[in-house]
């Protein structure tokens, strides 16, 4: 059982290949660098194999031979349902991110065996976060609040692809195979409610430490949680630490 991670050498790739190599598994690390590769390989006395994920000649053979391909690469709303597609050639995949779009788009086109899985939005925001009100009350409907965050640091190109993957011209999630979410929004009384909600800053925070910045941010994971638990309002605001951050 060879498990193949796309996009290894980065901050999400390379933890989570360190975590599977700690379980027991056999790796097939890639990335378009080898340079950044080889350490890692090293390290975890796994396979490297370079690869573009754009050419897809290098994806599928990266792809090949796999029984699960995690994939740890982006930006997410380029790559959208495109490693997918290459791994069900006889692989399940796991992606960090995808959320909607990538779903979107498999079931106006499915991959092709009934059988295949596919796992999107499996890291921590939106995947992991929205799991925690779930597992905390088992009822319907309410208000919660939620407050996301932590106070490790953010990559340039995390907030590259969240700032590029917004789009203010969606007004309803029905409506919208490529929309993410919207700062500032919050879901109020079975709809989406645009601008409702302003950046706070606090050093009174339960359970976070000094002066953090409260960001309201809505994003379609949230609204289907809203929607499931038949929720009257859900305000989540993702937390950073300091205050050095911009108003939406």
């Amino acid at each position: 059982m060879i498990i193949a991670i796309l996009g290894a050498s980065g901050g999400v790739g390379s933890c989570a290949s360190r975590w599977l190599a700690q379980s027991g598994h056999a790796l097939r690390l890639g990335g378009r660098r080898s340079r950044a590769l080889q350490p890692l390989g090293l390290e975890l006395n796994a396979e490297i194999q370079t690869v573009d994920l754009w050419q897809d000649r290098q994806l599928s053979a990266f792809c090949r031979g796999c029984t699960v391909v995690v994939n740890c690469a982006g930006a997410s709303y380029q790559v959208l349902d495109r490693v997918a597609r290459a791994a069900a050639a006889g692989a399940h995949y796991v992606d960090v991110s995808g959320d909607g779009p990538a779903w979107h788009l498999l079931q106006q086109k499915p991959a092709g065996d009934p059988y295949w899985i596919a796992i999107f939005s499996a890291g921590m925001l939106p995947g992991l976060a929205n799991l925690v009100p779930v597992w905390m009350s088992a009822r319907s409907g309410g208000n919660l609040t939620v407050y996301s965050g932590g106070i490790e640091p953010v990559s340039g190109a995390a907030a590259k692809v969240l700032v590029l993957s917004l789009n203010e011209h969606c007004s309803t999630l029905q409506g919208s195979d490529y929309w993410y979410g919207e700062a500032g929004a919050s879901w109020q009384l079975g709809r989406r409610s645009r601008h409702s909600l302003l950046t706070q800053q606090t050093d009174s925070l339960a359970h976070f430490p000094g002066q953090v910045t409260l960001l309201p941010y809505l994003s379609a994971d949230a609204e289907r949680l809203a929607l499931r638990r038949h929720l009257s309002s859900l305000r989540w605001y993702n937390v950073s630490a300091g205050s050095a951050c911009a108003k939406p």
